[in-house]
């Protein structure tokens, strides 16, 4: 009998043991959250985008398969934030034309701690289709192309400007799809229950941590590769939701499913970096037949951590000249008028300066 005893004190302080080697949710959320504290505190990151979606109604994006991907680079510094893409398929909203890799769709968005620029040029060749069917004369058609040859709009604060660093810059930073919501690790910090699996599941080649946690509609599954820094190897969130009053379609429940598998680690400057993953978004309207689904492949193709942006010139305002300028919110410049961008500052009708991006001064006229 005292035997007996003895094996099931030893199989249990072996249970034990293993139990108290296993860390809790937020002892694995702190080693998440010093991980991306060092990865996105100062970075240069280009990388590529590989995309491809169905949609069974027109929503936003034209129905039916679609295919497309992006070339893409971000700067950020802790404040200021800088990001350029050129777009190419038919995966983006309002184009109905497959836009080929060599002429994309090409947009910069830039927030220099003072002043935010947004700039946007369309395909050349969707711009010369689109004046060949508007317009009789070639000097309608020139004027329209020169017109719409690029638009910068510079505003004092990001939030006036559509878009801001949001989603540019939330994706790449662990945001919940844009910058100026709360990040993944707080969410996770604030979750109703969290709890970490008793066992451990290998991902790939690494034995990874399982967290599952309830936050509010979401129910998440996280997959912590304590191999590789810590990040985040395979990912789950499921939600539904009842659509508002204030909504299209009130009452209606929508489910969203959203993935992040396959993902490859490189190590840079003595830390694990995520440089691949594919990502897949489903979404559902239950009831009126509604289905989107969405996959991407993310590989980021140069990465720089802690740059001197100063010498890079990570946040000067670079864009084309002659680009038409929309100015808003910036005291002394007129909104109602158009001007244009020379040489990095923004000039009148008449030729003259009204707003210097290097002095960040605007000019009273």
């Amino acid at each position: 009998m005292c035997r007996y005893k003895i094996i099931i004190l030893i199989c249990l302080s072996v249970v034990l043991s293993a139990a108290a080697k296993n860390p809790t949710a937020l002892e694995l959320l702190d080693k998440y959250a010093e991980t991306q504290n060092k990865i996105y505190k100062s970075f240069v990151i280009k990388f590529e985008e590989a995309r491809e979606q169905y949609n069974s109604h027109t929503y936003g994006i034209e129905k039916g398969n679609r295919r497309g991907g992006s070339f893409c680079e971000m700067r950020f510094d802790g404040r200021r934030f800088y990001a350029i893409r050129n777009d190419f398929g038919n995966c983006m909203p309002n184009v109905r034309i497959f836009i080929p890799k060599e002429d994309p769709m090409y947009s910069v968005i830039l927030w220099d701690g003072r002043f935010h620029y947004t700039f946007g040029k369309q395909p050349d060749k969707e711009l010369e289709e689109l004046a060949e069917k508007r317009f009789k004369t070639v000097q309608e058609r020139e004027k329209f192309l020169k017109d719409r040859a690029g638009l910068l709009t510079i505003t004092n604060r990001p939030e006036r400007a559509k878009g801001g660093p949001g989603d540019f810059l939330g994706a790449i930073t662990g945001h919940c799809d844009d910058f100026h919501k709360p990040r993944l690790i707080s969410i996770l910090r604030k979750a109703g229950k969290i709890s970490v699996r008793d066992e451990m599941e290998r991902i790939g080649t690494s034995k990874c941590y399982v967290m599952d946690a309830e936050a509010k509609l979401d129910r998440y599954t996280i997959w912590i590769d304590p191999e590789h820094g810590y990040n985040i190897a395979q990912f789950e969130d499921k939600w539904e939701r009842i659509l508002k009053k204030s909504q299209t379609d009130p009452g209606r429940k929508i489910q969203r499913d959203v993935s992040i598998k396959n993902v490859r680690f490189k190590k840079s400057a003595g830390i694990w970096i995520p440089v691949e993953a594919e990502v897949s978004d489903v979404t559902r309207n239950i009831g009126k037949g509604m289905l989107r689904i969405s996959k991407r492949r993310y590989k980021r193709t140069d990465i720089i951590l802690n740059p001197d942006h100063e010498r890079l010139g990570s946040f000067a305002p670079d864009f084309p000249n002659d680009s038409r300028v929309q100015v808003k919110g910036i005291e002394g410049i007129d909104e109602s008028k158009n001007y244009t961008w020379r040489d990095g500052e923004v000039v009148d009708e008449k030729g003259r300066v009204v707003f210097d991006s290097k002095t960040k001064k605007a000019e009273r006229r």
